[in-house]
């Protein structure tokens, strides 16, 4: 119930929940690795490091082995040390391990590689220091060796090279490496919660748009959704009851006019031959428009299922019955790919389209293949196709492109109209295209698994 609340809260109370959260499992997280975790060992030498090293009690064991920072190496040599090449020397720090050894300045060596461009918290920056310095101790980040005259034999000291990767490196990643693998599987839910109503708004209004009779969004998830979800159904409410009195009136209009197209018709019945013929071919000519129309709107009015449908099987169903009557009409590629729709209305897309290409072109060649997440249906002739600026045309209502495509072989021009629409309601689109070699190509595509 507490987590069903939640998602009632608005994107903003939401977003700022989840980084208030996020945040404050990250700083816990980071809190108890620092304190589960072992401290970072400093990687630097002080001068009393190395001091201590050089003492007599400590030189005998020839590795001085420290609770913090580097290893040190002690040997015992005849000849005092001698720095490397890169290394320089300092006669103020070497006097200020003399002093601290207890032994006179000649009894001292010191060399080491400058460092006085490291930034160190809380250093003190002295004059002329090449390295840096907390509160007065010279540190040695870098290599050194040291030396000191005791009993006659001389004592080095220097920093055991580092094997393997900088503990302090390592720490870093493990806390960052830690931190985001516990956080990811956290942050993917969350973000995952907040994006689904959005993906499921998104879905419901493409369904929407393509049918008065699809169901109304789903007045959940957060506040801003459930607003603009509930102002979208009372537009589509507003919208269907406009286009179903839109439709009712056409409907009525073309009903109503039979009547006074009957008192035409038998009011010229006793006229001349060449009066009476042309007006009953227009009367013909308003009859069948007229049946088109009522045709159009009763099987609007009807209601729409949406099953699976095997495009396959229609197809092939329909091509089988062109061919019992006569009509030169064959199916070929993919014979399976099925959506969600109304087995009516698709039934009608393809045979208005079939009719069309066996009066123009004579025969109808069906193909069905897949492209990806669409099928595709392409109904193609030989006929002598359209011109390039009519393909678009054609789809307005009672559209018709004199003079292959008239009334005596093209019906009154609804067929197209019909067909694109069902197209649309189903998720798919229509279009005409010119075949080279002649004739034309209908080519219908819809998203297998998500038309309705």
């Amino acid at each position: 119930m507490k987590f069903l609340r939640f998602r009632g809260l608005s994107l903003f109370a939401q977003t700022l929940i989840l980084l208030v959260t996020t945040l404050v499992a990250t700083t816990a997280l980071l809190i108890t690795l620092i304190v589960v975790l072992p401290e970072t060992p400093p990687n630097f030498v002080g001068m009393s490091d190395v001091a201590e090293a050089l003492e007599p009690d400590v030189a005998p064991h020839l590795s001085h082995s420290r609770k913090e920072g580097p290893r040190l190496i002690i040997t015992r040599s005849a000849a005092p040390p001698i720095g490397a090449a890169a290394m320089t020397s300092d006669p103020a720090l070497a006097a200020d391990l003399a002093q601290r050894l207890g032994v006179p300045a000649g009894q001292v060596r010191l060399f080491f590689e400058a460092d006085e461009d490291r930034q160190v918290p809380f250093a003190d920056r002295w004059p002329g220091d090449l390295v840096p310095r907390i509160r007065g101790e010279a540190l040695f980040f870098n290599e050194f060796v040291a030396g000191a005259e005791i009993d006659g034999r001389w004592l080095h000291v220097t920093r055991a090279t580092q094997e393997g990767p900088d503990p302090g490196i390592m720490r870093l990643i493990l806390l960052v490496g830690a931190n985001f693998t516990v956080l990811l599987p956290f942050a993917w839910f969350f973000a995952r919660r907040l994006s689904r109503p959005i993906r499921q708004f998104a879905v419901a209004a493409d369904r929407l748009g393509r049918g008065d009779d699809a169901a109304a969004l789903p007045l959940e998830g957060p506040a801003e959704l459930r607003t603009t979800a509930q102002a979208v159904n009372n537009m589509q409410a507003r919208i269907s009851a406009f286009v179903r009195e839109r439709t009712a009136m056409i409907g009525a209009i073309a009903h109503d006019l039979r009547t006074p197209l009957a008192r035409i018709a038998f009011r010229i019945e006793n006229a001349d031959d060449a009066l009476r013929t042309p007006i009953q071919n227009d009367i013909e000519q308003m009859r069948e428009m007229i049946s088109a129309t009522l045709s159009f709107v009763k099987a609007e009015a009807q209601p729409k299922s949406h099953v699976p449908v095997d495009l396959g099987l229609l197809l092939a169903r329909l091509a089988e019955s062109e061919a019992s009557i006569g009509r030169n009409v064959a199916l070929s590629g993919r014979r399976t790919a099925t959506i969600d729709g109304d087995p009516v209305s698709l039934q009608r897309l393809f045979q208005n389209l079939v009719d069309n290409a066996v009066a123009f072109g004579g025969a109808a060649e069906i193909e069905l293949r897949r492209e990806g997440g669409a099928a595709l249906i392409e109904i193609a002739d030989r006929g002598p196709g359209l011109p390039e600026d009519k393909l678009e045309t054609v789809f307005d209502p009672f559209v018709r492109i004199e003079p292959s495509r008239n009334r005596a072989t093209g019906g009154v021009g609804l067929g197209l109209t019909i067909a694109r629409m069902i197209a649309i309601q189903h998720g798919g689109r229509l279009t005409l295209a010119n075949r080279e070699g002649g004739g034309l190509t209908a080519t219908v595509t819809l998203e297998i698994g998500t038309a309705q």
